[in-house]
Order: structure tokens, then C-alpha cells, then sequence
């Protein structure tokens, strides 16, 4: 691959280039040359306005908690997070954040419409959850339980040959998959989990042996958890970017995707 596309390709996978083509895109609405959609941004200050109504109503103190996968774990009021802390009790800073790391990836991965039907209860709560929330909570005790480490004595970690080594029969189980109970997408959750951990064998610059701390095992699978090591070795001052952020996870997981395109040069 020539230097001038290895840069382009570089730019395009940026977030420079994100923001560059959203305001392409404002400009052309500002301009009234989009196709499908139209701009009017008469009602924004009344919108803006409503927002923070709701907000204030909510959260009065305006700590407004993060959308993200962490604050699906804690369904119906029951407190996880403190659960897997515990399980987690005793590792070493580093070590907790790349089973962390392993958890939320992995379980954000799994997370597509599970249908209209499908639902889990939860073994130890008797909880009944659908959708996203049920997904979670499946994921999250899949991976407590070990179903995606390849090392008995370490199960709190998402590594290439435990992805790889997932069965359909282990997944359907996990997930409460049965006739009566269809899980929308079942063979191709399962495909992303082993194709995850091709990727990560592939990519040992990222996810290869940890670098910080002391190693319980000789050899050291290749492991989402071991991003953790990457990013560290990126941070200058302990400040990270959040492109390189961005870029990291563009590198690791991009080849998990089925069906994405490729140039006639790496076909």
C-alpha cells in the first residue's frame, strides 16, 4: 500500500475525520441541499430549554450518570457493580481494570436486538429482564462464570482461546436460549465472540502479553483486558487522547465485522 493511501486511510479512521464530515453535512442542511431531511433550528433554544428542565427535574444536583453498559448492570435496582468488586477483591489495580475492560467490551459486543420475546431470569435474583438489560445481565454472569477464559484459575478474563473456545451449546445455556425462549441472532453472536478473539491473537501489539505488574502465568493469552497495558504505554503525563482511544479500538476490533469492505489490494 502506497504512503499517500496508508495516510489517507489513517485520516478517514480519525476523529478529525468524523468531525470534518458532520460539518460538511451541517453546511449542506444549512443549505437546504440535503435530499431526505430538512434544517430548522428555529425550536432549538425551546428544545435546549426542555432538556435541561428534565434534567434539573431528575437530578437536581445535575450529576447526571452515564448512559453506558456499567449502568445496565445495575437492572432492577441490584447492585452488580458490587458484586463483580467483590469477585475481583484482591487483584491489583491493573489486573481489575483489564477484566473491567474484558467485561464492558465483550458485553457491548453482544448487545443487538434480542427480538421482542426473548427474556432472562436471573439464577440468583429470580429477576426476569429483556432486551438490552437482559442481554447485559446475561453477559455479565456468562463472564463471571468463566465462559470466556481459557485458564480455570483466572476466569475473570475475556482471552483469545476462551472466545474461540465458546460453544454454541455453553452460549444457548448462558443466555436461557431454548424453542420457547428464541434469542434473536444466536449463531452470529457466537461468530463475533470467536472472531474477537481471532482478532486479538492477530494483534499482539495491543493485546499480547501484559507489560505492567506481575504475570500469573508463564504464558499469558492474548486478551482484550491487556488494552489496558497499550494505553498506558500511550498516556503522556497520565493524560490519554481520546483519539488515540479511538484509534486503538478501530485497530483491534475492525477485523471482528463480517462483511466489511476490503481493497482489491488485500483481497
Amino acid at each position: 500500500m502506497k504512503h499517500e493511501e496508508q495516510n489517507t486511510i489513517a485520516y478517514l479512521r480519525s476523529t478529525q475525520a468524523i468531525r470534518d464530515r458532520c460539518g460538511q453535512l451541517f453546511g449542506l442542511a444549512q443549505a437546504d441541499q440535503l435530499e431526505h431531511f430538512r434544517l430548522d433550528l428555529e425550536p432549538l433554544d425551546r428544545v435546549a430549554a426542555y432538556v435541561l428542565a428534565v434534567m434539573r427535574s431528575n437530578y437536581p444536583d445535575l450529576q447526571v450518570p452515564f448512559h453506558s453498559r456499567w449502568r445496565h448492570f445495575e437492572a432492577a435496582g441490584v447492585s452488580r457493580l458490587a458484586q463483580l468488586d467483590q469477585k475481583l477483591q484482591g487483584l491489583d489495580p491493573l489486573e481489575t481494570a483489564r477484566a473491567k475492560f474484558d467485561l464492558a467490551i465483550t458485553s457491548v459486543l453482544l448487545d443487538a436486538g434480542a427480538g421482542a420475546t426473548w427474556q432472562y431470569t436471573e439464577p440468583e435474583t429470580g429477576i426476569v429482564l429483556g432486551r438490552s438489560e437482559g442481554l447485559a445481565i446475561a453477559s455479565f454472569h456468562l463472564f463471571l462464570q468463566g465462559g470466556l477464559s481459557s485458564h480455570p484459575d483466572q476466569p475473570f478474563q475475556a482471552d483469545a482461546a476462551g472466545l474461540q473456545a465458546l460453544t454454541l451449546a455453553d452460549f444457548t445455556h448462558s443466555f436461557q436460549v431454548s424453542e420457547q425462549n428464541p434469542l434473536v441472532g444466536v449463531e452470529g453472536r457466537l461468530m463475533l465472540m470467536h472472531q474477537l478473539g481471532q482478532a486479538i491473537a492477530a494483534q499482539p501489539a495491543l493485546f499480547g502479553q501484559a507489560k505492567f505488574g506481575q504475570a500469573k502465568f508463564e504464558q499469558v493469552q492474548p486478551r482484550l483486558g491487556h488494552l489496558v497495558d497499550y494505553l498506558i504505554e500511550q498516556a503522556i503525563d497520565q493524560r490519554l487522547q481520546a483519539q488515540q482511544i479511538f484509534t486503538a479500538v478501530l485497530q483491534g476490533l475492525s477485523e471482528i465485522w463480517a462483511g466489511r469492505v476490503r481493497s482489491q489490494e488485500s483481497t
